[in-house]
């Protein structure tokens, strides 16, 4: 579930968060990193490479990146999207290159820590089956009271009470 939430929340397609945010010209691009600390804690990471606009109007796209994943929170589990990436992932594990050396033994030994040995090799490709729970779990821990935002750019002054109500409640 959490590859598939990072691959909504960067989704470029129309109904996506980077579609208004662009069409808003808000920003130029949204990237996204998922560091799993642990099997039962980790991170997500939003990039929100801001325009000249965003970046004087960036408590409206927090707004807005929470506004999405309400209505990702509110609307029916994407199936169809989960099946289309799956199909991708099986794929990239039958056709994709597995590397070699240290770079292939650095990401086993770390698939090992999260999954179990029999299924490590194939952990970065292969979706499992859709779990919505899991899924929805991992939305309800996106809010503004369980995040840390810094907005970083040339001549920025830090001014706390901006974020009030986003960082600090």
């Amino acid at each position: 579930p959490d590859q598939m939430l990072h691959d909504l929340l960067t989704y470029e397609g129309a109904g996506g968060l980077v579609e208004r945010l662009k069409r808003e010209d808000l920003a130029d691009n949204v990237s996204a990193d998922i560091w799993e600390r642990t099997p039962g804690y980790g991170s997500l990471f939003l990039n929100i490479a801001l325009t000249p606009k965003g970046l004087k109007e960036y408590p409206r796209v927090m707004q807005e990146t929470f506004a999405y994943v309400e209505h990702l929170r509110n609307a029916p589990f994407p199936s169809d999207f989960y099946k289309d990436h799956a199909r991708v992932g099986q794929l990239k594990e039958t056709y994709s290159d597995r590397g070699e050396g240290v770079e292939l033994a650095t990401r086993l030994a770390n698939n090992a820590l999260f999954y179990p040995l029999d299924v490590a090799e194939r952990a970065s490709e292969a979706w499992g089956a859709p779990d919505e729970r899991a899924y929805r779990r991992l939305l309800a821990a996106i809010r503004p009271d369980n995040m840390l935002a810094v907005v970083q750019a040339k001549g920025v002054q830090a001014d706390a009470s901006i974020m009030d109500g986003y960082l600090w409640r």
